[in-house]
This record gives structure tokens, C-alpha cells and sequence, in this order.
């Protein structure tokens, strides 16, 4: 597990995570927990949970429908009826979502948080999403960061991204202070 923030700063949102991956006691260290979204200008998404259901996302193309990229529709009905429904199928392609008494269960292993220029939305394992207002918080010490960040709201994003990631890795096995942080306003070489 890991945490993952996104701040809305204006007509951009700022995303950060740390950099910790733990399998069973061992740690080690990633750069998948936030990436650019391939063929989607101006999109970061975070996730925590299977790594690998990261990774997968990282090198999808066209995760996020073109259509609905032009005609500016990438909205709160788009991710609830359309994006989860894209990532749920991923992972089920690739193994990742498990059978119970011989049916696929209808969550997955991880949850979400994805970012589009100026909003964000957080979309839960069970497909649930809510809306960025000021943040948005998932991972390992969620209740933790939303303190910092409440804390801090004076602070820019980056600041306060930084603070509240130290505190849950002083509070959390599960999360280290090796940040990464990426704005909808930067570019990807793989966009």
C-alpha cells in the first residue's frame, strides 16, 4: 500500500506519491504509483494497491476514450460509467481480479485517483467515485495526510504534498519519504 494526493491548484492539479513497494517484510522502491496517462494531454493518475495493476494502466493507450477527450466530456459521468468500467475490464484480462464460487467479484485490488487538467476524481475498488473539492487522499495513513493537508491549506501544493507524505511515513510501515509529485500542466515524452 502507499498514499496518493492530488491538490487542485487553480486550472491544474498536483499529484504526489511516495515511492515504497512492500511485498510480504521486504521494501522496495518504484516510480509507478503516479504516472502520465498515454494518449491523454494534460492526465496523471495515482493508484495504490497491486503494483502491478499500476503498471498496466501506465502502459495503456488510450485509457481515456478520444472522443470524449475532444469533446471536452472527461467528467464525473465519464469515470463513473465509462473509466471504471475500462479498468475493471484490464484487469480482469490480465488476471487481476479474482473469482469467488466460480464468479469474477465486481472490485478490484486497487483504488484511484485521476486527474484531467483542472478536476480529479478518486475511484474506489468498488467503482464508487467522488470529485476532487480542495484534495483527494487514498492509500495507507488516509485520515493522517487529510490532517496535514488540513492543516496546511495555506501552503502551495507541493508543500503541502511534501509534509503530509513525511508525516504518514513516520506513522506507517507502508509508506516511505521518497516523493514523487507531477502536475496535469507538466508534459510526458509518452503522451
Amino acid at each position: 500500500m502507499s498514499v496518493v494526493i492530488a491538490i487542485k491548484n487553480g486550472d491544474h492539479i498536483v499529484m504526489g506519491a511516495d515511492s515504497q513497494v512492500t511485498c510480504g517484510w521486504l521494501k522496495s522502491k518504484t516510480n509507478s504509483k503516479i504516472f502520465f496517462v498515454k494518449d491523454c494531454p494534460n492526465a496523471v493518475m495515482g493508484s495504490v494497491g497491486e503494483l502491478r495493476g499500476s503498471q498496466l494502466l501506465q502502459v495503456t493507450h488510450n485509457l481515456i476514450d478520444e472522443l470524449k477527450i475532444l469533446k471536452n466530456e472527461i467528467n464525473f459521468d465519464y469515470c463513473v460509467l465509462s473509466l471504471y468500467e475500462k479498468i475493471y475490464q484490464i484487469f480482469k484480462d490480465n488476471r487481476l481480479v479474482t473469482k469467488e464460487n466460480g464468479e469474477y467479484v465486481a472490485y478490484l485490488p486497487n483504488s484511484f485517483i485521476f486527474a484531467y487538467k483542472d478536476t480529479a476524481f478518486l475511484i474506489y475498488f468498488d467503482g464508487t467515485v467522488e470529485e476532487i473539492k480542495d484534495y483527494l487522499v487514498i492509500g495507507s495513513g488516509t485520515e493522517t495526510a487529510q490532517a496535514v493537508l488540513e492543516n496546511n491549506k495555506n501552503k502551495q501544493p507541493e508543500t503541502r504534498i511534501r509534509e503530509a507524505i513525511k508525516v504518514c511515513s513516520d506513522k506507517t510501515l507502508y509508506v516511505d519519504n521518497d516523493i514523487v509529485i507531477l502536475s496535469t500542466k507538466d508534459k510526458a515524452d509518452n503522451v
